[in-house]
């Protein structure tokens, strides 16, 4: 038992002087916490990150739109009345566009006067006819691109940052174009 009783004394430490230490912050060790992803043994030990959207980048939600209601209204009807208008050309109903002249082959304005041709009216209505069918196509799909589901708030937010990037880029660049126009036209004017 003298064993026990000598292990169970206490034993006398000298004691130092006190160590001031009011610059060292004590933290509680919790165990190794992982600093990057390529530590985590498994994908789903990856916490979940929660994100909460700014309110401001959540304003592209739109599901329909008057203007555009409006220029495809205006694109069909432009449309339906140049192609009855190009039937009437093409089956010469019109008259005078089906024997229109070229204006230089007839009149004295001109110094060099040319031999006489029909000017092609039906190709030139039928591309306009095709220009209105095309702005007509091209509003139909945009309204339908913005009836679709926009997503997650997240990808609202990075959309909406995207876009606001894009104007300020491009006014960043109209501005820098406009001084080099400014000058090159000056250029110009002087020489």
């Amino acid at each position: 038992a003298p064993e026990v009783a000598a292990a169970a004394a206490p034993v006398a430490v000298a004691e130092a002087a006190p160590r001031v230490m009011s610059d060292v912050k004590f933290t509680e060790y919790k165990g190794y916490e992982p600093v990057n992803p390529q530590e985590y043994l498994y994908n789903e030990d990856i916490p979940e990150e929660k994100y909460v959207a700014k309110e401001e980048f959540l304003k592209d939600q739109a599901k329909s739109s008057s203007v555009l209601l409006v220029f495809m209204t205006v694109f069909l009807l432009s449309f339906i009345i140049l192609v009855v208008w190009l039937g009437l050309i093409g089956a010469c109903k019109v008259k005078d566009f089906c024997n229109l002249l070229d204006r230089g082959a007839t009149s004295p304005d001109y110094n060099y006067l040319t031999f006489p041709y029909n000017i092609p009216v039906v190709y030139v209505w039928g591309g306009i006819t095709t220009g209105a069918l095309g702005l007509f196509v091209l509003t139909l799909y945009a309204f339908t691109v913005i009836r679709k589901d926009v997503g997650t708030s997240r990808m609202v937010e990075l959309a909406t940052m995207i876009r606001e990037g894009a104007i300020q880029f491009m006014a960043t660049e109209f501005e820098f174009l406009t001084v080099v126009v400014i000058v090159i036209f000056v250029l110009l004017g002087i020489g």
